[in-house]
């Protein structure tokens, strides 16, 4: 499910790795680096503050990627889109104030009406 995911505001998966840990056999998911803070963070610690066009774009950019996740055929649906599952990236080299915002921890989903969940968190 993850590979199929491409979209801006999702981190790019890469693939998993697997090694032999004290108790079994540990997996894990290999995505792009995303050098933020969560939202809940942000807003927490006041460098995020819901203005009319911060709200606008956040609304924007997670619509677009609930689209993009329901274009697909069974849709995937999210089930936890919450502060602390968006992720904020400011680009401190350029003038641009505005942040990447980017919707992780798929852990949760579903594919379709609910009763196949996609694997993987990131």
């Amino acid at each position: 499910v993850l590979q199929r995911l491409r979209h801006v505001s999702i981190p790019r998966y890469y693939g998993t790795v697997q090694r032999e840990g004290r108790e079994g056999l540990d997996l894990g998911l290999v995505s792009q680096l995303v050098e933020g803070a969560t939202l809940e963070k942000e807003v927490t610690q006041g460098r995020w503050v819901a203005t009319p066009e911060n709200l606008r774009v956040l609304a924007e950019t997670l619509l677009e990627v609930c689209m993009h996740m329901a274009s697909f055929a069974p849709p995937v649906v999210h089930r936890d889109i919450k502060p602390a599952n968006i992720l904020l990236e400011f680009d401190n080299s350029s003038q641009r104030s505005e942040p990447k915002i980017y919707l992780v921890d798929f852990g949760s989903a579903v594919l379709g009406s609910g009763t196949r969940t996609a694997a993987g968190t990131f």
